[in-house]
């Protein structure tokens, strides 16, 4: 696993490679595949957190990993049901562990993560810096992954929340999208949007809610 170094960055406008994105059939099946053992699976894109102990992290990973090009994740997360920890970003596939019936929060140890309700952003357990362009995130918003020049930024249709990480490198594993939470009740869902495409020119001002197919799909800046 790389390091990385955080670095703080408010532009107005976010990377154009984030404005259109490609999404590729084969990933069509992919899905919220690991959870720790307070979660139960609603569909393949959402959780919620049904059994919770004072002081234990919960973490739901997602089918497919990362290690090159650039990626569009949304994030649901309802503010009004986060609680303490409540984090979103990547991590290794070991992050949970353990046998089927007892899968466990492994820590933090090769993520790097977002705290939902102070913006402070994570490597392993130590604050590397803070979102300049807000302090909660808010319900729903996306995670832009450009593994190939190792940046982690965040935004929704309209803002831009700055640069979370930069020269994240991956050597010898991909890196997943994870969340964690702690109280009961929280609800969790991932959707993979596609891959960041850059476009010269015009945009075509659409966006597809749910990819059926292989197509360009344009999220609104």
């Amino acid at each position: 696993m790389g390091t990385s170094a955080s670095v703080i960055e408010d532009f107005s406008e976010r990377p154009a490679w984030t404005k259109v994105v490609k999404f590729n059939a084969n990933f069509y099946n992919d899905k919220i595949l690991d959870t720790t053992r307070g979660f139960r699976q609603i569909n393949n894109n959402s959780v919620e957190l049904t059994l919770s102990t004072k002081g234990t992290v919960e973490c739901v990973r997602w089918s497919r990993g990362f290690n090159t090009g650039k990626h569009v994740i949304e994030f649901i997360f309802p503010v009004r049901l986060r609680g303490r920890h409540a984090r979103v970003g990547l991590g290794p596939d070991s992050v949970i562990q353990g046998a089927s019936n007892d899968r466990k929060w492994q820590g933090t140890k090769g993520t790097y993560t977002i705290d939902l309700t102070t913006g402070k952003a994570y490597q392993d357990q130590t604050v590397v810096g803070r979102l300049p362009g807000t302090s909660v995130m808010p319900d729903w918003f996306f995670m832009f992954v450009d593994m190939d020049n190792g940046t982690v930024q965040f935004g929704s249709d309209h803002l831009y929340f700055g640069t979370a990480f930069t020269n994240v490198n991956v050597t010898n594993e991909s890196l997943y999208p994870i969340a964690t939470a702690s109280v009961t009740g929280a609800i969790i869902g991932i959707i993979y949007r596609g891959q960041g495409k850059e476009v010269n020119g015009p945009l075509r001002k659409k966006r597809s809610i749910i990819p059926e197919k292989l197509h360009d799909v344009v999220v609104k800046s």
